[in-house]
């Protein structure tokens, strides 16, 4: 995608006047809420950082500032480069430390960038995030985190990584993403996307490419035979990811019994 650098249109006055008015909002919140229990502010946590982004204004805050980018690509038929829809879908993202919630936005699987909505008296501008500064984002019920962990000794797996299971022994992730074809119809040059996704486990430190469910037993040898004899291989043409996340299920309930003796 091309694109060019923007920043907030405010003032450091203003910026500062914004920062303080949060400030005294927040005290003001904490003084009344100070009878809450613990359970009932995580529950209304979400709610509460909705409300106080229409106090003080989402696109006057950190998280719009990024670069503008226009779509380079002519996309052939019904093909597209982004994460379930080509429509921005509304989702939260963790962006600088500080959370956003009911965001329009795509995530771009071929380059792997989170783009926002940004509304303008044209329409929907592609806002691209800084991606250093993105902690996560959630698209429906889709969550993704920036991992960065040794898969051997020559590379790292990096990047956003859709979190399938995550336990206290292991992580499995997906790496949703897509290749670009290039097609031709007459004098016309279209770009088909298709899906490459891959999947890893993310156990002791160290992370693994997970292909079949041989790669999970390599790792966990010790549940060979509880593996084999609770799911049939014929399930594996049916739902991939499905198959080798109810492996790893069979899996995390072996460990579990385990520690638990």
């Amino acid at each position: 995608m091309l694109g060019y650098y923007v920043k907030p249109k405010i003032l450091p006055e203003e910026k500062n006047s914004v920062k303080e008015c949060k400030v005294m909002i927040a005290v003001s919140l904490l003084l009344i809420c100070v009878q809450l229990t613990f359970a009932q502010v995580k529950n209304n946590e979400s709610e509460y950082y909705k409300w106080f982004d229409e106090v003080t204004g989402t696109e006057n805050s950190n998280l719009y500032e990024g670069t503008l980018v226009v779509e380079e690509y002519v996309f052939f038929k019904d093909s597209h480069r982004f994460f379930s829809s080509s429509e921005y879908l509304s989702g939260n993202v963790v962006y600088g430390g500080e959370s956003y919630f009911n965001i329009e936005m795509k995530y771009d699987l071929y380059e792997d960038q989170v783009l926002l909505g940004l509304r303008s008296d044209v329409g929907l501008k592609m806002l691209r995030l800084v991606k250093d500064r993105i902690d996560e984002f959630v698209i429906g019920e889709h969550k993704f985190k920036k991992i960065d962990c040794e898969k051997d000794k020559t590379s790292y797996v990096h990047g956003f990584q859709e979190i399938l299971i995550e336990t206290t022994f292991f992580s499995f992730f997906k790496k949703n993403s897509k290749q670009r074809y290039t097609r031709y119809e007459g004098n016309r040059i279209y770009h088909e996307f298709v899906s490459d996704n891959k999947y890893t486990l993310g156990y002791k430190g160290s992370c693994y490419n997970i292909k079949s469910k041989k790669d999970i037993v390599k790792i966990f040898p010790e549940y060979k035979s509880q593996i084999n004899r609770n799911i049939a291989d014929s399930y594996r043409k049916v739902n991939k990811e499905l198959y080798l996340i109810k492996i790893l299920g069979i899996v995390s309930d072996l460990e579990e019994r385990k520690r638990e003796l």
